[in-house]
Protein backbone atom coordinates (compact mmCIF):
# COMPACT_ATOMS: atom_id res chain seq x y z
CA UNK A 1 0.00 0.00 0.00
CA UNK A 2 1.50 3.69 -1.22
CA UNK A 3 0.17 6.76 0.31
CA UNK A 4 -1.73 7.76 -2.56
CA UNK A 5 -3.66 4.82 -2.58
CA UNK A 6 -5.62 6.02 0.49
CA UNK A 7 -8.86 8.77 -0.11
CA UNK A 8 -8.94 11.64 2.16
CA UNK A 9 -12.74 11.50 3.23
CA UNK A 10 -12.93 14.23 5.96
CA UNK A 11 -10.16 16.70 7.18
CA UNK A 12 -11.22 18.94 10.57
CA UNK A 13 -9.45 21.83 11.94
CA UNK A 14 -10.72 22.67 15.98
CA UNK A 15 -9.69 25.61 17.72
CA UNK A 16 -10.58 26.28 21.59
CA UNK A 17 -10.01 29.11 23.72
CA UNK A 18 -11.19 31.26 26.41
CA UNK A 19 -13.12 34.74 27.05
CA UNK A 20 -14.00 34.81 23.51
CA UNK A 21 -17.33 36.89 24.27
CA UNK A 22 -16.63 39.86 22.12
CA UNK A 23 -18.58 37.19 19.52
CA UNK A 24 -21.96 38.62 20.68
CA UNK A 25 -20.60 42.12 19.45
CA UNK A 26 -18.72 41.08 16.37
CA UNK A 27 -20.63 37.95 14.69
CA UNK A 28 -22.18 39.95 12.48
CA UNK A 29 -19.30 41.90 10.73
CA UNK A 30 -17.50 38.70 11.25
CA UNK A 31 -20.06 36.95 8.83
CA UNK A 32 -19.85 39.97 6.41
CA UNK A 33 -16.16 39.64 5.92
CA UNK A 34 -15.97 35.85 5.92
CA UNK A 35 -18.79 35.97 2.93
CA UNK A 36 -17.42 39.16 1.12
CA UNK A 37 -13.68 37.19 0.97
CA UNK A 38 -14.98 34.04 -0.15
CA UNK A 39 -18.45 34.63 -1.65
CA UNK A 40 -19.04 30.65 -1.92
CA UNK A 41 -19.73 30.81 1.34
CA UNK A 42 -23.53 31.13 2.76
CA UNK A 43 -24.69 31.69 5.95
CA UNK A 44 -26.70 28.86 7.57
CA UNK A 45 -27.44 29.93 11.10
CA UNK A 46 -26.71 32.69 13.50
CA UNK A 47 -27.98 33.41 16.92
CA UNK A 48 -26.20 34.24 20.39
CA UNK A 49 -24.92 30.84 20.75
CA UNK A 50 -22.84 29.91 17.35
CA UNK A 51 -22.73 31.25 13.84
CA UNK A 52 -22.36 28.99 11.40
CA UNK A 53 -21.61 28.89 7.59
CA UNK A 54 -21.29 26.23 4.06
CA UNK A 55 -19.46 26.36 1.31
CA UNK A 56 -21.62 26.19 -1.84
CA UNK A 57 -20.23 23.42 -4.39
CA UNK A 58 -18.39 21.37 -1.65
CA UNK A 59 -18.98 20.29 1.91
CA UNK A 60 -16.77 22.65 3.61
CA UNK A 61 -18.51 24.00 6.47
CA UNK A 62 -17.39 26.65 9.40
CA UNK A 63 -19.25 27.16 12.84
CA UNK A 64 -17.87 29.24 15.43
CA UNK A 65 -18.57 31.00 18.90
CA UNK A 66 -17.50 32.26 22.45
CA UNK A 67 -15.12 29.06 22.97
CA UNK A 68 -13.89 27.44 19.46
CA UNK A 69 -13.60 27.63 15.75
CA UNK A 70 -14.83 24.24 13.81
CA UNK A 71 -13.71 23.98 10.51
CA UNK A 72 -14.69 20.36 8.39
CA UNK A 73 -14.70 19.69 4.99
CA UNK A 74 -16.42 16.41 3.73
CA UNK A 75 -16.02 14.69 0.11
CA UNK A 76 -12.71 16.86 -0.24
CA UNK A 77 -12.62 18.36 -3.78
CA UNK A 78 -9.38 20.88 -3.10
CA UNK A 79 -7.01 20.16 -0.18
CA UNK A 80 -4.91 23.88 -1.15
CA UNK A 81 -8.63 25.80 -1.43
CA UNK A 82 -9.36 24.32 2.34
CA UNK A 83 -6.56 25.36 3.89
CA UNK A 84 -6.67 28.92 2.28
CA UNK A 85 -10.56 29.03 3.30
CA UNK A 86 -9.62 27.68 7.18
CA UNK A 87 -6.19 30.21 7.42
CA UNK A 88 -8.04 33.27 6.94
CA UNK A 89 -11.30 32.20 8.80
CA UNK A 90 -9.19 31.17 11.84
CA UNK A 91 -7.32 34.64 11.59
CA UNK A 92 -10.41 37.05 10.87
CA UNK A 93 -12.73 35.21 13.71
CA UNK A 94 -9.89 34.75 16.32
CA UNK A 95 -9.12 38.86 16.03
CA UNK A 96 -12.36 40.04 15.82
CA UNK A 97 -13.43 38.24 18.72
CA UNK A 98 -10.00 39.23 20.84
CA UNK A 99 -8.44 35.51 21.25
CA UNK A 100 -5.31 36.05 22.60
CA UNK A 101 -4.38 32.16 22.95
CA UNK A 102 -5.82 29.08 22.21
CA UNK A 103 -5.91 26.04 25.22
CA UNK A 104 -6.20 23.72 21.98
CA UNK A 105 -5.59 23.00 18.45
CA UNK A 106 -6.44 19.97 16.87
CA UNK A 107 -6.33 18.76 13.00
CA UNK A 108 -7.87 14.90 12.20
CA UNK A 109 -7.74 13.62 9.15
CA UNK A 110 -10.03 10.49 7.92
CA UNK A 111 -8.49 8.59 5.19
CA UNK A 112 -10.07 5.27 3.96
CA UNK A 113 -8.92 2.67 1.57
CA UNK A 114 -11.24 0.38 -0.37
CA UNK A 115 -11.64 -3.48 -0.20
CA UNK A 116 -14.15 -5.79 -1.51
CA UNK A 117 -14.13 -8.31 1.73
CA UNK A 118 -13.65 -7.36 5.70
CA UNK A 119 -11.61 -10.15 5.79
CA UNK A 120 -9.40 -8.31 3.35
CA UNK A 121 -9.29 -5.47 4.92
CA UNK A 122 -8.65 -7.40 8.15
CA UNK A 123 -5.59 -9.18 6.41
CA UNK A 124 -3.69 -5.97 5.65
CA UNK A 125 -4.39 -4.71 8.97
CA UNK A 126 -2.55 -8.10 10.11
CA UNK A 127 0.33 -7.91 7.64
CA UNK A 128 1.82 -4.96 9.53
CA UNK A 129 2.62 -6.67 12.60
CA UNK A 130 0.42 -4.67 15.10
CA UNK A 131 -1.62 -7.70 15.79
CA UNK A 132 0.23 -10.80 17.07
CA UNK A 133 -1.90 -13.71 18.78
CA UNK A 134 -2.38 -17.31 18.32
CA UNK A 135 -5.88 -17.66 16.80
CA UNK A 136 -6.06 -21.06 18.95
CA UNK A 137 -6.62 -19.18 22.32
CA UNK A 138 -10.06 -17.63 21.15
CA UNK A 139 -11.68 -20.49 22.72
CA UNK A 140 -10.57 -19.46 25.99
CA UNK A 141 -13.22 -17.20 25.98
CA UNK A 142 -15.59 -19.32 24.31
CA UNK A 143 -15.32 -22.82 22.43
CA UNK A 144 -17.18 -21.37 19.21
CA UNK A 145 -15.55 -17.60 18.64
CA UNK A 146 -14.12 -16.73 15.97
CA UNK A 147 -12.16 -13.96 14.73
CA UNK A 148 -14.53 -10.88 13.50
CA UNK A 149 -12.15 -7.91 13.00
CA UNK A 150 -9.33 -6.26 14.51
CA UNK A 151 -8.41 -2.79 15.02
CA UNK A 152 -5.64 -1.00 15.99
CA UNK A 153 -5.18 2.77 18.55
CA UNK A 154 -1.98 4.19 19.32
CA UNK A 155 -1.78 7.38 21.43
CA UNK A 156 1.71 9.63 21.02
CA UNK A 157 2.15 12.09 23.33
CA UNK A 158 5.17 14.97 24.69
CA UNK A 159 4.81 17.62 26.94
CA UNK A 160 3.67 19.93 23.94
CA UNK A 161 1.94 17.65 21.23
CA UNK A 162 0.03 14.77 20.56
CA UNK A 163 -1.08 12.20 17.94
CA UNK A 164 -3.95 10.04 17.90
CA UNK A 165 -3.46 7.41 15.18
CA UNK A 166 -7.19 4.76 15.16
CA UNK A 167 -7.11 2.15 12.25
CA UNK A 168 -9.66 0.01 11.74
CA UNK A 169 -11.53 -2.12 8.77
CA UNK A 170 -15.15 -0.72 8.77
CA UNK A 171 -18.37 -1.98 6.76
CA UNK A 172 -20.30 1.11 6.16
CA UNK A 173 -23.78 1.18 4.95
CA UNK A 174 -24.45 3.39 1.89
CA UNK A 175 -27.67 4.03 2.20
CA UNK A 176 -27.43 7.37 3.42
CA UNK A 177 -28.62 11.05 2.70
CA UNK A 178 -26.44 13.05 0.06
CA UNK A 179 -25.14 16.23 1.00
CA UNK A 180 -26.91 19.21 -0.48
CA UNK A 181 -24.14 20.02 -2.95
CA UNK A 182 -24.44 17.15 -4.58
CA UNK A 183 -26.96 16.92 -7.52
CA UNK A 184 -29.56 14.22 -6.40
CA UNK A 185 -29.28 12.75 -10.04
CA UNK A 186 -25.60 12.02 -9.22
CA UNK A 187 -24.95 8.62 -8.31
CA UNK A 188 -22.01 9.12 -5.51
CA UNK A 189 -21.51 5.51 -3.45
CA UNK A 190 -18.74 5.79 -0.90
CA UNK A 191 -16.54 2.47 -0.35
CA UNK A 192 -18.81 0.09 1.62
CA UNK A 193 -15.93 -2.11 2.90
CA UNK A 194 -12.72 -0.01 4.06
CA UNK A 195 -9.59 0.45 6.15
CA UNK A 196 -10.07 3.40 7.81
CA UNK A 197 -7.87 5.67 9.28
CA UNK A 198 -8.41 8.31 11.83
CA UNK A 199 -5.77 10.60 12.76
CA UNK A 200 -5.79 13.46 15.51
CA UNK A 201 -2.75 16.00 15.31
CA UNK A 202 -3.03 18.15 18.42
CA UNK A 203 -1.55 20.73 20.63
CA UNK A 204 -0.99 20.22 24.57
CA UNK A 205 -0.15 23.31 25.70
CA UNK A 206 -1.26 27.08 25.11
CA UNK A 207 -0.77 28.70 21.50
CA UNK A 208 -0.71 32.42 21.62
CA UNK A 209 -2.76 33.96 18.71
CA UNK A 210 0.54 35.34 17.27
CA UNK A 211 2.34 32.37 17.26
CA UNK A 212 0.02 30.52 15.52
CA UNK A 213 0.27 30.20 11.20
CA UNK A 214 -3.04 28.20 10.32
CA UNK A 215 -1.87 27.99 6.78
CA UNK A 216 1.80 26.02 7.95
CA UNK A 217 0.06 24.28 10.97
CA UNK A 218 -2.64 22.23 8.11
CA UNK A 219 0.42 21.60 5.16
CA UNK A 220 2.97 20.42 7.41
CA UNK A 221 0.37 18.12 9.42
CA UNK A 222 -0.64 16.61 5.82
CA UNK A 223 3.52 16.15 4.77
CA UNK A 224 4.28 14.40 7.85
CA UNK A 225 1.77 12.17 7.04
CA UNK A 226 2.50 11.68 3.56
CA UNK A 227 6.28 10.97 4.38
CA UNK A 228 5.80 8.62 7.23
CA UNK A 229 2.37 7.11 7.97
CA UNK A 230 2.63 3.85 5.73
CA UNK A 231 6.18 3.79 6.61
CA UNK A 232 5.18 3.60 10.17
CA UNK A 233 2.69 1.20 9.87
CA UNK A 234 4.96 -1.75 8.07
CA UNK A 235 6.78 -4.38 9.66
Amino acid sequence: MKFDDLILEKIVLELRYKLGYAYLDKCGAILNELITRFPQLMIEGVNPQASALRAKGSGLTIDFNSDRILIVEDFIKKRNEFIDIASSAVNIISERIQVQSFTRVGNRFFFVHPYKTLKEANEQLKTWGFLHFDEKKYSKFGQTLQFKKAGFHLYLEDDNVGRSIRIQPLERTVDYELPPFIPSGKKVVPPPIILNFDIDIYTKKVVERGVLNTSDFLKSNYKMLRDNLIPFMEK
